[in-house]
């Protein structure tokens, strides 16, 4: 799967969300829990630069996040005369694997992709 993963990286944010699309969650494909889910998020820069510095650590946390900018860029939208725009330009690609230590999921990001 590995292999799979990485040309789907190689060909940016079509392949990867292709990717999650067709292979990552077929439990035959991906090896069942072992290989973990595969999902995206898209994301804004403030948030990304809030990931990259550790001021968001947890999912629960980044998705208000995400809730949070869309809202502001409703807001912005309404207000305005202009076509709307989105600036959720980021696009995370990450997995979801049952830690055993801990006894929960935790969240890997693979990459990030400039949309």
């Amino acid at each position: 799967m590995e292999a799979v993963l990485e040309k789907a990286k190689d060909l940016g944010v079509k392949g990867a969300k292709e990717f999650v699309t067709l292979n990552a969650n077929n439990v035959s494909f991906s090896g069942g829990d072992q290989g973990g889910v595969y999902k995206t998020l898209d994301i804004s820069q403030s948030i990304l630069e809030n990931i990259l510095l550790g001021k968001i650590r947890r999912l629960d946390n980044l998705q208000k996040k995400i809730e949070d900018q869309n809202r502001i860029d409703d807001q912005t939208y309404m207000k305005s005369n202009q076509s709307y725009k989105s600036s959720l330009n980021y696009m995370l690609l990450y997995k979801s694997q049952y830690d055993e230590k801990i006894g929960d999921d935790i969240y890997i990001i693979e990459t990030i992709f400039i949309k």
